[in-house]
């Protein structure tokens, strides 16, 4: 063929080898992934689905065996695997895999041959299964080449894609959905007349009722492992049931029904238990030795109490519902950060777009657009607390399982330069999910690392979920939480570090509103830097030119503003009052590789240490000084230069923390009077024996030098806060004292 006749070859001849060709690509991918490594370890619920996958097809079993913690550690040798998650219902005599086998089942003959990287190239096979439903659904009212088009960015440019490299059912769920809607509400092309038993085959499963079977087996599939997915389904029957179309409802049901019993059936042979969830104690285990029993078999007692921990119970159970906590969720499902929709699925985004311009008129179209929302108040409300997938997410890992559905309210892609805003969209946002699948190689690398990029900075962070978002570090000082991300900030004690020449932003979270100027310690292992800090529109710029960094100390004061109210949510229900948050930023212009005890520590560039002392009144308030003396005994006589030891014993009578650590430690110290002038006032440190909370009482043995002038000295044991003040100039001199006379050495 000549480049001519080449070019102008029809494109919708080409499609279908443009598809092949991506599949055999994207397939082919992560069968060469090398291992062990790439990731290194399981995430999530991992360990559970790909050891049942090979129990299953190996074994014959679901049965967590010897042989199975054995698998875990060959195909992950590096770390353990975290969260195994395994059931029983005798007391953990006899073990369980405790998740949906549907998934693993299917996975299994790839799993069996090319391990976790069959898993995944089985995922890949399912979303181009997806791309070739969205491709000859979007055909009939698009060119072909514009419908592989845009099927082909809405599940690759899209936070379902970085599932399909997960050992996980998310895709398989998906799947199914988008099988349910293809087959429930899509009606066969005719194609040409095929000879022999594919022409059978075609007919065969061009027919009515095959299809709306088929369509409410992936469905009952997909709510095998998610329950909640069965509102998917609600087009469909609204479709039937608008042409009045009440044998074909029947059938769908019934079907449906069946599939669902089958599979339950399955489980009852394998478990003794229709599901993972009915019946059973679950929990999840840790595997890192693969000769090791984690469980020890229970009681029939202790197993009758707690074998419905972990059933599907909550599904209806009516929810504590707070609109104030739902609305604030609602508003990071649509664009938060780490699991907004519009982030994470902006071909969904386009596709609403389009049928809102194109076909708004048509109610089946609006049953799938009440489906997925209802599903999504349905997690937003029953589980406020885990609504996006718990510790282990990538956008929503929930909702990405009902994401296939908005393809079908797509039908003339109409402007066809609509599609380049979406994939440059896509590319800003998820392009380092499409091309680092396996996870980026950054620093404090977490599943949300991508989210550092400059475009996600557009989207606000999740405030009510923010403990269920790993990557973060956090400390609580003097009630006030502080929490930033850990590739600019490590926490050590109540001192958070802050690496040079990066601008970190930390949530300064407050049980009530600031409004008093608030203290804090800035200190920096670099001469010659600069540490910015900022709070609201107070910004105060310390610079450190000491050549000995360590021993410059400075305090800052900075006055908060403009909190912004919100109630974190809880897994535990609670009445507590909102929260204000204020964002501190904190912007060292350079730094100096860590040293601690003379070794390099964590080879980090450490930039500025920062610690919050608290509120300016409280801190220097006299209050916070009070010290009451409950022992103090020293020697009647010592000799000029002698060091000797002083027993003493004291309560913390003040309003604030004694830190026996820290740039403000709180320690003893001592004074050396002479006929009532002061002859030695900066004596030694003795540091606390603990930290001593308000009302505690603790005693240090002193080491103390004697003056080198002979002659009767009185000794005034006082207590000094670091960098800020003595105690006895805030507590009108109350000190521990004992006369001490001075000898000549003999």
């Amino acid at each position: 063929m000549s480049p001519r006749e080449l070019a102008n070859r029809p494109a919708e001849r080409l499609t279908p080898l443009v598809l092949i060709c991506l599949t055999a690509f994207l397939f082919l991918f992560p069968l060469c992934v090398g291992k062990p490594g790439m990731p290194l370890t399981y995430k999530a619920d991992e360990p559970a689905y790909f050891l049942m996958a090979l129990s299953l097809i190996q074994d014959g079993d679901l049965e967590c065996n010897l042989e199975d913690r054995r698998r875990a550690v060959d195909e992950f040798p590096h770390l353990p695997a975290e969260n195994t998650i395994v059931m029983t219902d005798d007391g953990w005599r006899t073990t369980y895999f405790g998740k949906p086998y549907l998934f693993s089942m299917a996975a299994a003959p790839l799993t069996n041959w090319f391990g976790a990287d069959g898993m995944m190239a089985f995922n890949v096979l399912l979303l181009m299964a997806m791309v070739g439903m969205g491709t000859s659904y979007l055909r009939r009212y698009n060119s072909e080449g514009l419908a592989a088009l845009f099927a082909t960015g809405f599940f690759i440019v899209s936070g379902l894609f970085v599932y399909v490299f997960w050992l996980h059912p998310e895709v398989f769920m998906a799947t199914g959905v988008c099988a349910c809607l293809y087959f429930g509400l899509v009606e066969p092309e005719p194609r040409p007349r095929l000879e022999g038993w594919w022409h059978r085959l075609g007919s065969f499963s061009r027919r009515p009722a095959v299809r709306l079977a088929v369509s409410a087996s992936a469905l009952a599939a997909a709510t095998y492992h998610k329950p909640m997915l069965a509102v998917m389904g609600v087009p469909v029957l609204w479709a039937l049931g608008r042409e009045r179309r009440w044998k074909a409802i029947a059938t769908w049901l019934l079907a449906a029904v069946i599939a669902m019993g089958a599979f339950g059936g399955i489980a009852v042979a394998f478990t003794g238990h229709p599901s993972a969830y009915l019946g059973v104690q679950r929990t999840g285990i840790r595997i890192a030795n693969p000769d090791a029993v984690p469980l020890a078999p229970q009681s029939e007692a202790e197993l009758e109490r707690l074998k419905t921990n972990k059933s599907w119970s909550w599904l209806w159970r009516l929810p504590e519902f707070k609109l104030h906590k739902t609305l604030g969720s609602l508003g990071s499902f649509l664009w938060g950060r780490h699991t907004g929709f519009i982030p994470y699925m902006p071909f969904a985004v386009l596709a609403i777009i389009l049928f809102l311009v194109n076909g708004a008129r048509d109610g089946t179209r609006w049953t799938v657009i009440a489906s997925a929302a209802a599903l999504a108040l349905f997690f937003l409300v029953w589980i406020p607390f885990n609504w996006h997938g718990g510790a282990g997410f990538v956008g929503n890992r929930y909702f990405v399982t009902a994401y296939p559905a908005f393809l079908f309210l797509v039908t003339r892609v109409r402007p066809s330069w609509s599609l380049v805003p979406a994939f440059a969209f896509g590319g800003a946002l998820l392009g380092v999910l499409v091309f680092h699948p396996l996870g980026s190689p950054v620093r404090e690398p977490t599943l949300q690392s991508h989210v550092r990029g400059r475009a996600f900075k557009l989207f606000p962070t999740e405030k009510t979920i923010h403990n269920s978002i790993p990557g973060y570090s956090g400390v609580v000082i003097d009630h006030v939480w502080f929490r930033g991300r850990k590739d600019v900030m490590v926490v050590r004690g109540e001192e958070m570090l802050f690496y040079g020449n990066l601008a970190a932003q930390v949530w300064m979270v407050h049980p009530q509103p600031i409004e008093e100027p608030v203290l804090f310690e800035v200190r920096s292992q670099a001469a010659d830097n600069e540490v910015t800090l900022s709070v609201g529109d107070d910004t105060v710029v310390v610079p450190f030119t000491a050549e000995d960094p360590d021993d410059d100390v400075q305090i800052v004061e900075l006055q908060p503003s403009d909190p912004e109210l919100f109630r974190p949510v809880r897994i535990v229900p609670d009445d507590e009052p909102p929260s204000y948050l204020y964002q501190l930023t904190v912007h060292p212009r350079t730094g100096k590789v860590h040293r601690e005890n003379g070794r390099v520590k964590d080879r980090y560039f450490l930039g500025a240490g920062v610690r919050y002392l608290g509120p300016r009144r409280k801190v220097y308030a006299d209050e916070a000084f009070q010290v009451e003396w409950l022992a103090c005994e020293a020697p009647s006589t010592v000799a000029t230069g002698e060091e000797f030891r002083v027993e003493t014993r004291l309560r913390n009578a003040g309003n604030l923390r004694w830190n026996r650590f820290g740039l403000t430690r709180v320690a003893l110290s001592y004074h050396w009077y002479r006929d009532g002038e002061v002859a030695v006032f900066e004596g030694s440190r003795t540091a606390l024996p603990a930290t001593l909370e308000p009302g505690e009482e603790g005693g240090a043995l002193m080491l103390v030098e004697a003056p080198r002038v002979p002659g009767t000295y009185v000794l005034k044991v006082d207590v000094v806060r670091e960098a800020v003040a003595w105690f006895s100039s805030r507590n009108g001199e109350n000190f521990c004292e004992a006369t001490v006379e001075i000898a000549s050495p003999s």
